[in-house]
């Protein structure tokens, strides 16, 4: 009969290592390991941090790492002017200070020139929200607007206020105030995306202000 030889292997069980116990570390190791890459900014955890000749540090605290985010989406560079209409058809629901907020905002946290036009005919109050005027309004742009070759032109007609935000003035007096149209306002923010990075509009909600759909026109021309 045929032969036939067979093998056997002996099969050694693998049994798994122990794994070993971590080590305890001490409150000095772990901070030197975990420490943030940054020294904190401000308030306890700057003193701690330097207070222990810089061996703590617990790092800035969520909410100065929000702001920080927050300072850097705003200085983000501008391919071309960026503009801005703060729009409702209805008065009295903060449409000045929004614009003023935003453009205070802006005008402080970025290097750049911005600027924030009244479009308001039945008097706005942009300007006195920034606490300085130049005598001159949005209506003087309007009818120099050929004349302004440089900034120095446009300066004169503007006023800045402590945040470095130029402010564009509607008229104060309502008696004298003219229709403010969508051609007036198109013409005024061409005028000014040539010299500044940010214009923000303050509108109107009357028949003598600009139309919704006249900033809307404005803006896309500039997108385009």
């Amino acid at each position: 009969p045929e032969a036939r030889i067979v093998i056997a292997h002996a099969v050694t069980p693998v049994v798994a290592p122990t794994p070993a116990k971590p080590r305890s570390l001490d409150p000095a190791t772990v901070a030197l390991l975990s420490r943030p890459s940054r020294a904190p900014s401000s308030g306890w955890r700057k003193a701690l941090y330097y207070a222990t000749g810089t061996l703590l540090n617990p790092g800035d605290s969520p909410k100065t790492l929000h702001r920080a985010r927050l300072t850097a989406q705003i200085n983000r560079p501008l391919r071309d002017c960026y503009r801005i209409a703060v729009l409702s058809l209805k008065g009295g629901v903060g449409k000045t200070t929004i614009t003023a907020t935003l453009g205070a905002t802006f005008a402080s946290i970025r290097g750049d020139r911005v600027i924030a036009v009244d479009a308001n005919p039945d008097r706005g109050t942009l300007a006195e929200r920034v606490g300085r005027t130049s005598g001159k309004t949005v209506r003087d742009l309007v009818r120099a607007r050929g004349d302004v070759h440089g900034f120095n032109d446009i300066s004169q007609i503007v006023a800045r206020d402590h945040t470095r935000l130029d402010v564009l003035a509607s008229d104060a007096d309502p008696h004298v105030s003219e229709a403010f149209s969508d051609a007036d306002y198109r013409d005024v923010a061409d005028v000014a995306a040539h010299f500044y990075s940010a214009v923000l509009t303050d509108t109107g909600t009357s028949a003598l202000s600009v139309s919704p759909a006249g900033v809307g026109k404005a803006i896309t021309a500039t997108s385009r």
